[in-house]
């Protein structure tokens, strides 16, 4: 029975795994595509001044390097909102920002991104990581793991052999 029960438990641990990686993913994809709408139905342009720079890191493999700005801007209704964002520009220099005036906290700078078909990937790709565990438990309900009673088992020899 013990070895039931740990078979059991990595496909719980392997489900559990499954999900956190698909809601990660879905999430993901899914600020980027509702970003990209938003800013396509009511961004506004405003411009910018760039208050300071930072260089940060990526955690690939290659060291990849990108530069933060912090940016501050006067929306429509004379509120001021200040915000950090990947870029390149001196501090002092103005650039072009797109905010939503219903939340300017909503912004970004340069070009509106596009409803790229990665976003829609990331989603695709979550929504069947969270699914598969459902999948998972339906397929084992109708068929029990097998084998792990005997793959944990120890056989004694039978006498007279």
């Amino acid at each position: 029975m013990n070895d039931r029960l740990l078979a059991l438990a990595r496909l719980v641990v392997f489900a559990v795994v499954l999900v956190l990686m698909g809601g990660l993913l879905a999430y993901t994809g899914g600020r980027d595509l509702i970003l990209a709408s938003t800013l396509r139905d009511r961004g506004r342009p405003a411009t910018g001044t760039v208050l300071d720079t930072r260089e940060r890191t990526t955690n690939s493999k290659n060291g990849g390097r990108y530069t933060e700005l912090r940016v501050e801007f006067t929306a429509a209704d004379g509120t001021r909102h200040a915000f950090w964002d990947r870029g390149e520009a001196a501090v002092g220099e103005t650039v072009v920002v797109h905010y939503d005036p219903e939340n300017p906290e909503t912004v970004v700078i340069g070009a509106i991104p596009a409803r790229s078909p990665a976003g829609f990937a990331m989603v695709a790709a979550g929504g069947t990581f969270i699914l598969s565990p459902v999948l998972m438990i339906l397929y084992y309900r109708r068929h029990p793991v097998k084998g792990a009673h005997a793959a944990g088992s120890r056989r004694r020899p039978r006498p007279g052999r």
